[in-house]
């Protein structure tokens, strides 16, 4: 590579992990965009993160390459890639991607039933238990109020976040910040 570097126009990475950069038919743009298209098949494809969901989407979209592409373009755009996700926010934000996908909208019941298989969990429960997770922090936080927590997170009112934090965690949200402090 080093030798033959010039003479075929590459770039590369002088320290490991040695890799091509750029080249004078590939630029470090594409070979970044394939590197996230890699990532992202790493990531869903040869792992067992959601094998079978993506196993059946690979059948009913149009070219899984494309597939890949964008859930690397949405993976970077909501800042994805910079956090540690356990297995479940893999599922849940994978299914928040396809729901974006207007080739998947048809599928999107059999996509949630195959996740909540290979989870374990049902997604929408899976959401509440990390609002009320998250609620948890809020209410710790100087000033907060079960009003302003309920809000902030998009409860339809206090009365139906108090409902579901107290079904959840066995007390109401004013006690949990009470006993907290």
């Amino acid at each position: 590579l080093r030798r033959d570097a010039e003479q075929y126009h590459i770039c590369f990475r002088s320290q490991p992990p040695y890799e091509v950069l750029e080249t004078d038919c590939l630029p470090y743009a594409d070979l970044c965009r394939l590197k996230l298209v890699e990532e992202m098949v790493e990531t869903f494809h040869n792992s067992p993160k959601a094998l079978r969901t993506i196993q059946f989407i690979g059948t009913v979209v149009p070219s899984p390459f494309a597939f890949f592409q964008a859930l690397g373009d949405y993976w970077d755009e909501m800042g994805y890639r910079a956090v540690k996700h356990t297995r479940a926010d893999y599922s849940r934000l994978f299914y928040e991607f396809c729901t974006t996908q207007d080739s998947l909208t048809p599928y999107l019941d059999v996509i949630a039933d195959l996740l909540r298989f290979e989870t374990g969990k049902d997604l929408a429960q899976y959401v509440r238990l990390r609002q009320i997770e998250l609620a948890k922090q809020l209410l710790l936080s100087p000033g907060s109020t079960p009003v302003g927590v309920a809000r902030r997170l998009g409860f339809a009112n206090v009365q139906v976040f108090t409902a579901i934090f107290r079904k959840l965690t066995g007390t109401a949200p004013g006690d949990y910040r009470l006993a907290a402090n």
